[in-house]
């Protein structure tokens, strides 16, 4: 689902329901590697039924990893893939099902978001082909060797789609490599595999939650309403089809994809770089648990006042809080103006639900089904804050802009108030030029000063020891720093020269004013009209930041600094320290806000004649696409300017092209219909599976909260349809640049110029930035896929195909795989041995037989036979598709066709289920957060609560400390607080209300713990200086000044009488 903050978000609110996964070491002592039985005891002292692998979520980070360099060659991919999966498996030791679902053909409304992606990586790809073409040239021109390209034979990503031979073989790997362990390891044999691959429609999550919700639909033939089971993923989407499913026993397995780098302040100035790259390859992993959100839901979202005849269901406040996170974003619909999740937008839904639940009648969700009459008065009741919002939105970013804007001015200034003594020398004190503060920075050892060339200085001959004394002590740094024999003058040769280089300089300004005279009188005679203006206008701001860019290489305008990770205790990747001293940096800030020093490239400096490693010229090939992508320009020539008088009435005409108030009062209505649809859709695609294969949302934007009215009018029917062939679907989500994904056949009609639907192909499209600021946030304005021209032209080529292409083309279902000692596989053998008896296909397809329940083991359904052309059930040898794996010789492993129903199964809790024991009371909400915007109709109601600083584990405390951290906007705490932290058992010290031996009163409305948190006892500023001085250390991020700027500390408590 499209909502890339939203686990973040969660974590952070209720940290609780993180825990950390233990994994047994795969190495012993001596670093040999050994096998673990993965039937042995779980070693998260829990043990699991299913597991659910959403394989996508493993294919592409094994296609194009991003901490190591990228496979050659499809066998190196799988290896990969089944490496990753083998640890996972190992992680949770599932003991009934694991179920591997690979994404198939997607409904109409996903393909339209597929279709944008690939059209967009694929345009990426060629820039990014571009730019590095003329990044080798340019360094080559600059005498610097460049790393070899390395052909791969796996580029285009595009061909994760079903469909693609790529899959195909995909497919193939995957059912041998299940064999092959069902086979040979224990921990397999005692568990039914179901593979779902490319070939059988829908999504792979979705996939998964179907097998879900169809086996409690057989809770009386012998499935256990207790059954636990893990789904592994990195969509947010997986969080809401769990709570979806009303299973209580259910955790969600992801990476840890916010980790810290290690801290090396105590590595010294060399890094183990080959150590890191394993521990990033390794990242650690998290399971989240469903039933503590459960807990944490029902708690936060019970209003503390309701009707007296409204009865609070709890099971419909987990699907009104699915149902609310739809308008925050999601992949079938587009981005709602109104509603951001980085602007609290969840939870200033939360808040007007709680005030006006009681008012509703009813909950917004009941039995899967949105009420739209109750949706409607909530959403009017959120549309009261639309303008505001705007408003507010509007006065942040032009503050943004306005700080990124100062940071360029101040890496200007800090340029020309410093020449390169000053630099170093003040550096080497580190930033102070009180003797008292001196703390050695870290420089690097080859570091290289600015280069003026106007400052030509004569060559001074070596003095004695006496005058030494006498000596600039930047120059005297500068030349130990350098390794260099550089001659040191004294104060009176530095007079001479400093007296004629301002000679100099003074005829050098008159000069350029002279110059930039003249050219200013030949751009006014060129500027005829407000386009020449404005064009000229922009040309000069190009050239101000091609003059003010630092290049990798050393220059004569070169950065005098190495790039220094930052070492706090709470550093991320990408932060850095101030060169001259003024502390740790977050990564977004491209200057230091103090001395204004701009932030060092991470890439290292080369001369002529140096050979460039590959890393490094992959990271500045980064740096470059990254500053393509920066689109921070065109937010100022913004003209709909949301917010102000007209907003609406420019919106609507600027996005959709009406063009008068009748048009568009029937675009907007328009909207509003398929916007509501839309809602429905999703709504029924989570709780009951896809209602309809061919529904789209057909507009590029959404309308707005305040033009969402009369929403009962609105049908709520919509006809199932059928999914598209997988040809079809390439057709209709692949540019023409991957058209060597389909075959031969297809090619013309994707790129020949009298293709009847050549226009489904654009070669350019433009990029509507929509007030975002980097280009991946643009909205790609595609054509829409008119599907009945598409299946008209497709059609015809299908006596084309090859047998394999036809294959390739066909809708299949489950396989499921058991080892033949399992129970299970006693209906599969004997369904095999009626098929064997027949000939024609289409009886053997309904040569279907039901799973007895005392056989199912959690598989409960139907098992068919194979196909003719796959071949038997259990064949003694089976051949390995991959040239590195010898073949299975003594296969015990049966194999069939696997059906599940399509039961509706309503959304509550089964007969017989055993709700683990509550770990949460009302101690544990949430404090009232601080919402986007302070009005008084948003009542934020105070909680009394403690934050329970006991129960949280390792997990839950590591991700509080970062946000609060972040929000505070410093690493590493003071002394006094670090105490605090070690008595309480935090890493990071608790908003005093959060304390439950706290004496402080409850914060007002709209306070958050972040602000209550800001204000924390402290030594007075002098004690704490001379503390830190002590230490050898500085303030909180290494700003020996900030303990001056900390606010004092709140008044003591008022005695209790």
């Amino acid at each position: 689902m499209g909502v890339p903050a939203f686990y973040r978000w969660l974590s952070v609110k209720y940290p609780k329901i993180i825990t950390d996964v233990v994994e047994d070491e795969e190495v012993d002592l001596l670093g040999r590697k050994i096998t673990i039985d993965a039937s042995s005891a779980n070693p998260n002292q829990q043990e699991f039924d299913n597991l659910y692998l959403d394989m996508n979520g493993i294919i592409h980070p094994c296609f194009h990893p991003e901490d190591r360099p990228a496979p050659t060659s499809e066998g190196e991919v799988f290896e990969n893939i089944f490496a990753y999966i083998d640890r996972l498996f190992l992680m949770i030791r599932p003991r009934k099902v694991l179920y591997l679902a690979i994404d198939g053909v997607a409904p109409r409304a996903k393909m339209n978001q597929q279709r944008s992606r690939r059209f967009r990586a694929a345009q990426e790809a060629e820039e990014k082909k571009v730019e590095e073409e003329k990044l080798r040239a340019k360094l080559m021109r600059d005498g610097i060797d460049c790393p070899p390209k390395v052909e791969s034979g796996v580029v285009d990503s595009n061909v994760i789609t079903p469909g693609t031979p790529f899959m195909g073989r995909l497919a193939e790997a995957l059912k041998f490599y299940v064999r092959k362990k069902q086979n040979f390891e224990k921990g397999w044999r005692d568990i039914t595999v179901i593979v779902s691959d490319a070939s059988v429609p829908g999504e792979g999550e979705h996939k998964a939650m179907h097998y879900i919700r169809q086996q409690r639909a057989s809770a009386e033939n012998g499935y256990d309403p207790n059954t636990r089971h893990v789904v592994y993923g990195l969509d947010a989407d997986l969080i809401m089809l769990a709570l979806a499913t009303h299973e209580p026993h259910f955790h969600i397995l992801r990476e840890v994809v916010f980790q810290q780098k290690p801290n090396e302040s105590m590595m010294g100035n060399k890094i183990d770089h080959n150590s890191k790259k394993v521990a990033i390859a390794r990242k650690p992993f998290q399971l989240l648990s469903v039933n503590i959100l459960r807990e944490y839901l029902a708690l936060d979202l019970t209003p503390y006042q309701l009707p007296q005849t409204f009865v609070i269901d709890r099971e419909r406040l987990f699907d009104d809080f699915v149902f609310m996170c739809f308008f925050v974003g999601n992949d079938f619909l587009p981005h709602s103006p109104t509603l951001e999740i980085r602007e609290g937008a969840i939870d200033m839904l939360m808040t007007i639900y709680k005030q006006e639940l009681g008012n509703l009648g009813g909950h917004l969700v009941e039995d899967g089904t949105p009420n739209l009459r109750r949706v409607g008065q909530f959403i009017r009741a959120v549309a009261q804050f639309e303008e505001q919002i705007f408003q507010k939105r509007a006065k942040r970013e032009a503050q943004m802009r306005s700080r990124r804007k100062k940071e360029k001015d101040m890496s200007r200034q800090f340029y020309k108030n410093n020449n390169q003594e000053s630099l170093i020398g003040r550096s080497a004190l580190g930033g102070s030029i009180n003797a008292s503060d001196r703390a050695p920075a870290y420089i690097a050892a080859n570091t290289k000063g600015v280069k003026r060339k106007s400052a030509q200085q004569p060559e001074v001959k070596p003095i004695g020891r006496d005058a030494e004394s006498n000596v600039s002590a930047a120059a005297a740094l500068k030349a130990k720093l350098l390794g260099k024999k550089v001659a040191v003058k004294t104060e009176q040769v530095m007079a001479k020269e400093a007296e004629a280089e301002k000679t100099e300089d003074d005829d050098k300004e008159e000069k350029d004013e002279e110059k930039e005279t003249t050219n200013n009188d030949a751009k006014k005679a060129k500027i005829e009209n407000a386009t020449d203006l404005f064009n000229e206008i922009k040309r000069e701001e190009t050239e101000d930041r091609e003059d003010s860019g630092f290049e990798s290489i050393e220059t004569d305008d070169d950065v005098p600094f190495e790039f220094v990770q930052a070492t706090g205790a709470d550093a991320r990747p990408g932060d850095w320290r101030c060169p001259t001293g003024c502390g740790d940096m977050q990564k977004t800030r491209k200057s230091c806000f103090r001395c204004g020093c701009p932030k060092p490239s991470e890439i290292p400096r080369l001369k002529k004649g140096d050979a460039m490693e590959t890393a490094v010229f992959l990271k500045q090939l980064e740096e470059v696409l990254e500053q393509k992508n920066d689109r921070e320009d065109e937010l100022e020539a913004d003209n709909i300017r949301l917010g102000e008088m007209g907003w609406k009435e420019r919106y609507y005409d600027t996005k959709m092209g009406s063009n008068d108030l009748h048009s568009r009062r029937v675009v907007v209505r328009s909207m509003v219909e398929e916007f509501i649809r839309g809602l429905l859709w999703v709504c029924k695609y989570y709780y009951e599976g896809c209602c309809s294969w061919g529904w789209f949302y057909p507009y590029h934007y959404a309308p707005f909260a305040t033009d969402m009215v009369d929403l009962e009018l609105i049908s709520t029917e919509f006809e199932l349809g059928k999914p598209f062939k997988p040809f079809d679907q390439l057709m209709g989500v692949l540019p023409a640049a991957s058209a060597h994904a389909l075959p031969p056949a297809f090619y013309p009609l994707m790129a020949d110029e009298d293709s009847p639907i050549i226009d489904f192909y654009p070669k350019h499209f433009d990029l509507d930035m929509n007030g975002k600021r980097f280009a991946w946030q643009a909205v790609a304005l595609l054509p829409w896929i008119d599907s009945d021209r598409l299946l008209k032209e497709t059609r015809n080529l299908d006596c084309t195909l090859t047998p394999e292409e036809a294959n390739r083309n066909m809708i299949n279902i489950e396989l499921l795989y058991a080892h033949e000692k399992l129970p299970i596989t006693k209906c599969m053998l004997k369904v095999a041995n009626v098929a064997s008896k027949i000939d024609d296909e289409d009886i053997r397809e309904k040569c279907a037989l039901k799973i007895p329940a005392e056989d199912a083991n959690g598989a409960c359904g139907e098992v068919l036979p194979l196909k003719a052309s796959e071949g038997e059930c259990c064949p003694k040898m089976i051949e390995s598709p991959i040239a590195s794996e010898a073949n299975i010789n003594e296969n015990r492993v049966v194999c069939a066709r696997y059906k599940l129903g399509t039961t509706k199964v309503p959304p509550r809790l089964l007969p017989g289920v055993v709700l683990p024991r509550p770990i949460l009371d009302r101690s544990d909400v949430p404090p009232a957060p601080k919402l986007f915007i302070e009005d008084p109709r948003l009542r934020t109601q105070a909680v009394p609560t403690n934050g329970n600083a006991a129960g949280l584990n390792d997990a839950g405390r590591r991700i509080l400390t970062q946000s609060l951290q972040m929000q505070r906007g410093y690493h590493q705490p003071p002394p006094q607080m670090q105490q605090q932290q070690q008595h309480h058992g935090y890493y990071q010290q608790m908003p005093p209300h959060m304390q439950s031996n706290s004496a402080y009163v409850q914060p007002p409305p709209l306070q958050s713990a972040a602000n209550a948190a800001s204000y924390y006892q402290q030594p007075p500023p002098a004690l704490y200086q001379q503390q830190q001085q002590q230490k050898g250390g500085y303030a909180p991020g290494g700003n020996r000044f900030a303990a001056l700027r900390r606010p004092p500390p709140p008044p003591p408590p008022p005695p209790s009488s």
